[in-house]
């Protein structure tokens, strides 16, 4: 027996083990379940990211929309576009290990240049802020001036600087300058191919300046700080147009409210009126069911209101198929035997089911007198 101190608890050394296999068999289950929690966390983490991609897409396509309507003044590559710039820039600002600053500019000039087609004159630039100055003239002929930038990205295109345009440059000196952003290539491009006889002579002077310290940090501030006024402008207007749509929200909501109000109370109607309208067709079956009832009622009641004498007369241009022959069968009979000076053959039945189910003419037992007025007047009788 082996008594720990402090607790006051006397632990037997048989139950070492029994610890021990429960120690064992808690690791073995941590260890068989590691799996399924590594499983389980792997398809969390690809959950999640499945759900970024969406939430991304979903953002994507809202500035799409806001952009195609006006509520933002740069899309979202330009940014990218602009930053690119920007740290170009602040590391030409910044001299590298080994790269001291451009201490001198490069320039290119020519004098009697023949252009019979085209001639292309390319200028790189590897430092942002940099200014391409060039002048040209031309002898005796107009030419056609242009010039355009070819950045350094894989998927660049060719952008127009300057659009394409005849210039009088054989009566004055043509002169510009460029400012370039980003590391490129300025392509100024001379045209002739109008002309089909005449080769213009060429004189140029282009140069490349580098922008100093100073200059070059002005220029990078300068365009953050139009980029940063560009997102300032944008974010105005989007919180005024937001404040706007919440406003007109705010009143939509309460429309929408009031209309669903009006909308479950013009259901609950229709479905009262629906009810009452199902009641007024079976109300108009039933009546009209009654009306045909009683229609048929109504000649046989007619035949028995009139006065035996012209009941009698009617009878006789009645044929063995009538209907008011057949229904009123019985009734005649009676009425015919009934009538004084009748002589009952005794073949013939007072019954009603004998009557009915006789095929025999009711008027061939009538007396000669009443037989001969089947061919007399009404007034005859």
């Amino acid at each position: 027996m082996f008594l720990f101190g402090g607790s006051g608890k006397e632990v037997s050394s048989s139950e070492e083990p029994q610890q021990q296999r429960q120690q064992q068999q808690q690791q073995r289950l941590q260890r068989q379940t590691s799996p399924l929690r590594c499983g389980q966390t792997q398809q969390t983490a690809e959950e999640q990211k499945s759900q970024a991609e969406k939430e991304a897409h979903s953002k994507a396509l809202l500035l799409m929309n806001a952009e195609q309507r006006g509520f933002l003044s740069y899309e979202e590559h330009e940014y990218h576009r602009h930053l690119n710039e920007l740290d170009t820039a602040l590391s030409a600002a910044v001299p590298q290990a080994g790269q001291p600053y451009h201490t001198h500019d490069l320039s290119w000039k020519s004098s009697g240049t023949p252009v019979r087609y085209l001639f292309k004159l390319p200028v790189p630039v590897d430092t942002a802020g940099t200014h391409v100055t060039y002048r040209f003239a031309s002898d005796e002929f107009d030419i056609s001036f242009a010039v355009f930038f070819l950045g350094v990205e894989e998927d660049a295109k060719m952008e127009i600087v300057l659009p394409a345009a005849r210039v009088n440059s054989h009566q004055e000196p043509v002169s510009g300058d460029i400012t370039v952003h980003r590391p490129g290539t300025v392509i100024l491009l001379w045209d002739n191919t109008y002309s089909w006889f005449a080769t213009k002579a060429l004189s140029y002077s282009v140069h490349l300046r580098y922008p100093t310290g100073p200059t070059a940090e002005r220029e990078r501030g300068s365009r953050a700080r139009a980029i940063v006024a560009a997102a300032e402008k944008d974010i105005q207007k989007a919180e005024e147009k937001k404040r706007v749509v919440q406003e007109e929200a705010q009143t939509l909501t309460s429309e929408v409210a009031q209309l669903e109000q009006q909308l479950a109370l013009l259901q609950t109607t229709l479905s009262d009126k629906k009810h009452e309208l199902s009641t007024l067709h079976e109300d108009a079956l039933m009546l009209h069911e009654c009306v045909h009832s009683r229609r048929t009622h109504l000649l046989p009641l007619l035949l028995r209101a009139l006065p035996a004498s012209v009941l009698l007369h009617l009878a006789s241009f009645f044929s063995s198929n009538d209907q008011i022959q057949t229904t009123n069968k019985l009734f005649l009979q009676l009425f015919i035997q009934s009538r004084p000076g009748y002589q009952r053959p005794p073949s013939l039945s007072v019954s009603a089911s004998s009557s009915l189910g006789s095929s025999s003419s009711p008027f061939s037992s009538l007396p000669p007198s009443s037989k001969a007025g089947r061919t007399g007047s009404l007034g005859g009788e």
